[in-house]
């Protein structure tokens, strides 16, 4: 297959930006590659449940953040011209009752804190940018909970590769940040992962996130965030990036970040949840594509 054979037929990119995010998604979109002049890109043939196929090309990001993650879009928008564009990878998780670690967050409205100010005796300030999603976007996502049953299974041991692992905050290194917010921690870990609480295949939440340059594990950061924007249910560093570049060009292109939850700020968690989180994120992003739910091929909407 050659890049000008499939240049306005792809339904769906997806962009990782960790080498463990794009091998979980690998796995799942068997394919070939192809080479334009700014990279390479997989492309897979995927059988939908309307009985048709979908066209997915698959790209990694050379690095972390926002500036990166705008090239790879931009790339993938004049090499491609996708339906949609995907970011599919790993999370930071605001501790909460509703979802936790190896969870999938949805993202409906990006908010970006890219932009920022560092002083030398006051809190840092930040500029918030960023916007909702398209509205042929959150209509999905937020009506999945009528539709589970046609991603059903997406989140069973066996779709997803691996078991959970363990989670276990006995150790009083295993949480940080003031009183307060350790508190909040260990409540919603005992909520999710206590000894009376019966094991639960990961959720799917639809919601806000962050966005910014900055991995963040920093518990006074985030809570200044919150302060700015409290319904946030997760923290990454590309989806800003991306949502700059789907709407800065003639022509603006659906969007939608799917973040499996690796880490809850405040938490050391055992290791084995970076690769689960990478699976969960690649398992629902598959079942998704193939549940026939999004319209393909639609025409790009213009930019006013």
């Amino acid at each position: 297959m050659k890049l000008q054979e499939v240049k306005g037929k792809v339904d769906f990119a997806i962009i990782t930006m960790r080498e463990d995010e794009l091998r979980a998604v690998l796995a799942r979109f068997p394919g070939e590659p192809v080479e334009s002049e700014n990279r390479f890109y997989h492309l897979s043939r995927v059988p939908v449940a309307d009985g048709s196929t979908v066209l997915v090309a698959i790209s990694r990001a050379f690095e972390q953040g926002t500036g990166e993650a705008q090239t790879v879009a931009r790339h993938i928008i004049d090499d491609l011209e996708p339906h949609w564009i995907l970011v599919v990878g790993i999370a930071g998780g605001v501790p909460d009752f509703e979802h936790t670690l190896g969870d999938v967050i949805l993202s409906t409205r990006v908010n970006d804190l890219t932009v920022h100010a560092i002083h030398e005796s006051a809190p840092n300030q930040f500029a918030l940018s960023g916007g909702p999603g398209r509205h042929e976007v959150t209509k999905i996502i937020t009506a999945l909970p009528m539709l589970e049953l046609r991603i059903e299974g997406w989140n069973t041991r066996d779709s997803i590769g691996m078991a959970r692992p363990p989670v276990k905050w006995s150790k009083p290194e295993s949480l940080y940040g003031d009183e307060k917010w350790k508190k909040r921690v260990l409540d919603s870990l005992k909520h999710h992962f206590g000894s009376s609480v019966s094991p639960r295949n990961p959720l799917v939440r639809a919601g806000p996130i962050c966005s910014s340059d900055a991995l963040i594990k920093d518990t006074k950061t985030l809570q200044q965030w919150l302060n700015a924007t409290r319904d946030v249910l997760a923290v990454e560093m590309e989806a800003a990036g991306v949502f700059r570049a789907v709407r800065s060009g003639k022509r603006e292109y659906p969007f939608l970040s799917i973040r499996g939850i690796s880490d809850i700020v405040g938490f050391r968690r055992h290791p084995d949840w970076t690769a689960y989180a990478c699976h969960t994120a690649a398992a629902f992003t598959h079942a998704l594509i193939k549940s026939g739910l999004v319209n393909r091929r639609e025409q790009a909407t213009p930019n006013p």
